[in-house]
């Protein structure tokens, strides 16, 4: 008897990985004032939790997310000193500050910071560690930007601010009616309605207002004070961003004393910091992130049917599910890029490319199909999550605008 053989391996879709630190520990933020001698809050009594999250998505669903920080491994928190990083295990001023967690929970790799900043210094740390693949036995690197630390001296009395929502702001893009909405009043599908609009706003929309609580001594104020917001960059540049105008556009939409609002279109991933200044002097500040959230989707095609004797046009249109909802115009967010390929006799095939976009028309005979009826033709749509949202600009490096000079924001 003769025994053929065939092997397998199991196949799993590559993972989709963002990540960022996320201080936890909200009575104790990276932000501290001192009036020299005393801190606040003091780490030595409580102390800060600083946070890698890792967010992990996969087409197929073969990974658990909420899981990803105890798949961990060769984990190094690493802090400037001096305008150099350095591996935090080696910086003498750290000995016995800081706390790792080496648990094999979802809190791996969380810091827990005992030491209190200079006045008016700031320190940076940044997180780096392998994330272990269970499903394919291999390692992804992960470096986080840096998240800083600073302590402020007070003026008398002591300022606070803090924000009234998580400081790790997620965006993501299939959930957001208010995009869906804009969409569809820009292509004329619906009227413009103020009632209809205001019903998008369910705290997925892209027009994120934060809010902002500003504290003298232990009592709430909303003036007396003003904000300045910075952006800051991977390597920890703070840039100072001003409201968006028509001839300077940016993401910021507003600020006023009590919160800000930025348009989360444009931010792939930022941290911000708001500065309470008093007397042309900051006086405390809190730092946040954004992120924009890769989500998974799932994919149908409409026109599953062969083709026919004589049939001269093929049509097709792919649906889009996302947390078993579908998404209505998804080439508002993805880029759809259609092709077919034909099998033809002798293992030939022809592969073509079409049109982009959640629909695709063409001639069979431009796909090169056969005419046997053993010959095969495959649609395929590849996708990828589009870019953040940006403001064109011509050859002569200006903006282009409408005919009222508003800048357009493309993607």
């Amino acid at each position: 008897m003769v025994e053929v053989k065939q092997k397998f391996r199991r196949k799993y879709a590559p993972l989709n990985l963002s990540y960022s630190l996320v201080c936890l520990s909200s009575g104790a933020p990276l932000q501290q004032t001192t009036d020299g001698v005393n801190f606040y809050p003091d780490r030595k009594i409580v102390q800060s939790l600083i946070q890698p999250q890792i967010n992990v998505t996969t087409t197929d669903k073969s990974w658990d997310s909420s899981r990803s920080n105890a798949f961990l491994t060769n984990m190094v928190w690493w802090v400037s000193v001096d305008n150099t990083w350095k591996k935090i295990t080696e910086v003498d001023a750290w000995n016995d500050l800081y706390e790792l967690d080496t648990s094999g929970t979802t809190t791996r790799g969380t810091l827990k910071v005992k030491k209190n900043v200079g006045a008016n210094d700031r320190c940076q740390l940044y997180f780096e560690a392998d994330l272990i693949d269970y499903r394919k036995n291999s390692l992804l690197h992960i470096k986080t930007k840096p998240i800083t630390m600073t302590a402020s001296t007070n003026t008398g009395d002591t300022w606070g601010i803090g924000i009234g929502i998580e400081s790790n702001i997620r965006y993501n893009p299939a959930l957001d009616k208010l995009s869906l909405y804009d969409y569809k009043v820009a292509n004329r599908l619906i009227t413009a309605s103020d009632a209809e609009r205001k019903k998008c706003f369910d705290g997925n929309e892209y027009l994120r207002t934060i809010p902002i609580d500003v504290y003298k001594a232990k009592t709430k104020v909303v003036a007396g004070y003003e904000l300045e917001i910075y952006r800051v960059d991977e390597n920890g540049k703070q840039t100072k961003i001003y409201v968006s105008t028509k001839t300077a556009p940016n993401e910021l939409v507003s600020v006023s004393y009590t919160d800000m609002v930025l348009d989360l279109r444009q931010i792939g991933k930022y941290d911000y910091i708001i500065k309470v200044i008093v007397g042309k002097v900051a006086v405390s500040q809190f730092q946040f992130n954004v992120s924009r959230v890769t989500p998974s989707f799932e994919f149908d095609f409409m026109n599953v049917g062969g083709i026919d004797y004589g049939q001269k046009e093929r049509v097709n249109k792919v649906l889009v599910h996302h947390n078993n909802a579908l998404i209505p115009y998804p080439q508002r967010i993805l880029k759809l890029n259609w092709k077919t390929i034909a099998h033809n006799e002798g293992d030939t095939t022809v592969e073509k490319k079409w049109q982009e976009g959640e629909s695709c028309s063409y001639l069979v005979e431009e796909t090169g199909l056969g005419y046997s009826e053993d010959c095969v033709l495959e649609d395929c749509v590849s996708y990828e999550q589009k870019e953040p949202l940006s403001y064109a600009v011509g050859s002569d490096n200006k903006y282009l605008t409408d005919k009222d000079g508003n800048p357009y924001l493309i993607g």
